[in-house]
C-alpha cells in the first residue's frame, strides 16, 4: 500500500471506532461503521470535511482492493485524484469523489464519485446500472451501497469479457437510481 493512502486511512479508523464502537478493520462489514460515522457527523466547514473525506476515501478505497482486488495510481499529486482501478474488469474509481459524496450526501464540485471503463464498455456499464433499479438518497451515496454497486458491475464487466472470449453474445445488465 502507497504509504500516503496508509496514513490517511489509518486516521480515519479511530473517529469511526468511536462513533460505531467497533474495530475498522479494512472488513467489508466494516463499511457500516464508515456509514454509520459519516451520518454523525455534524455539520463543519467544508475544508474540515473534505479532509475527512481524503480519509474516509483511503480507508474505502483499501477496503474496494483487498475485497476486490486492485491497484492505486497516485501519480496525481492531488489525492482526489488518486484512482483505484481494479483487476477483474476495466473499471476504474476515485475513492476520495466517492467519500465527498457520501459525506455531503450529494455531488461535490471537483470531486470524482462516478463509475468509469473505457468507452467501448459505456453501454453495458449503463445498462448493468440501470439493471439495478432504483435505491434512496441514503443508500445511493452510503459506502457499503457503492461498494455493493462496483461488487455487480464488475460481475458483468467480467461476464461479458468471458462471453467475448467465449464467442457469445454479452449480458443486458445496469446503476440504481437516486429515488
Amino acid at each position: 500500500m502507497h504509504t500516503q493512502i496508509e496514513q490517511l486511512a489509518e486516521r480515519a479508523r479511530e473517529p469511526i471506532r468511536k462513533a460505531a464502537r467497533m474495530e475498522p478493520d479494512y472488513s467489508l462489514e466494516s463499511l457500516a461503521a464508515v456509514d454509520h460515522y459519516l451520518r454523525q457527523l455534524p455539520a463543519a466547514a467544508p475544508e474540515e470535511l473534505l479532509a475527512i473525506a481524503a480519509q474516509i476515501g483511503c480507508y474505502f478505497g483499501e477496503v474496494a482492493r483487498r475485497a476486490l482486488g486492485g491497484r492505486w495510481d497516485t501519480t496525481d499529486e492531488d489525492p482526489k485524484r488518486w484512482r483505484l482501478t481494479f483487476d477483474a474488469a476495466p473499471l476504474w474509481i476515485f475513492p476520495i469523489g466517492m467519500a465527498a459524496e457520501a459525506v455531503y450526501e450529494g455531488d461535490v464540485s471537483e470531486y470524482d464519485g462516478s463509475l468509469h471503463v473505457v468507452a467501448v464498455l459505456e453501454p453495458l456499464l449503463a445498462r448493468a446500472l440501470a439493471a439495478m433499479g432504483e435505491v434512496d438518497e441514503e443508500y445511493y451515496y452510503s459506502l457499503t451501497g457503492r461498494l455493493e454497486t462496483i461488487q455487480h458491475v464488475l460481475d458483468v464487466l467480467a461476464a461479458a469479457r468471458a462471453a467475448a472470449k467465449n464467442g457469445r453474445s454479452r449480458a443486458k445488465p445496469a446503476r440504481p437510481r437516486r429515488s
